[in-house]
């Protein structure tokens, strides 16, 4: 996508009157989510929606494909069936999920400035809601993916 971006930037440098501002950002941030190389940026909160919808895309997934159509009665309930959709496999479904729940409640959710940045890419994104989602996946992943303990002789036993 990124290189698109790049040659749609060649063409019209070669004489377009608009602006390519917006295109050089979009395509340096593009690469960047494409490659996750986001470093230092990922840091700090989106200073628009956009931003804040390309920074947390699995999270706008996960909700799109599990709360938004009400197809659940509860929150928990639709977790519930992410979660057991992708069980055994579910560490690496969820992982990116709870890593982008856990940055929107640190980074974007801790005051009211952010909260409405936030809401313009994930209205739904509630502190209460992502708290819920985090302790469903970490919940999950004590009870079903336990770490094992080690054995007196040092090696790595059931847990």
């Amino acid at each position: 996508m990124a290189r698109v971006l790049d040659l749609t930037i060649m063409c019209q440098e070669s004489g377009s009157p608009y602006s390519l501002t917006d295109e050089h950002i979009l395509a340096g941030t593009l690469r960047a989510v494409e490659q996750n190389t986001l470093g230092e940026a990922a840091a700090l909160p989106p200073s628009s929606g956009w931003e804040a919808g390309v920074r947390f895309r699995m999270l706008q997934g996960f909700h799109d494909n599990w709360i938004a159509y009400g197809e659940y009665e509860s929150l928990e309930e639709a977790i519930s069936a992410a979660i057991d959709s992708e069980h055994p496999f579910c560490g690496e479904f969820l992982a990116p999920v709870a890593s982008e729940a856990q940055d929107a409640l640190v980074h974007m959710l801790d005051s009211a400035d952010s909260r409405a940045l936030l809401a313009r890419a994930l209205p739904w994104a509630t502190p209460e809601m992502v708290t819920t989602l985090l302790d469903s996946v970490n919940g999950h992943m004590r009870h079903e993916h336990p770490v094992p303990s080690p054995t007196p002789d040092g090696r790595r036993g059931p847990g």
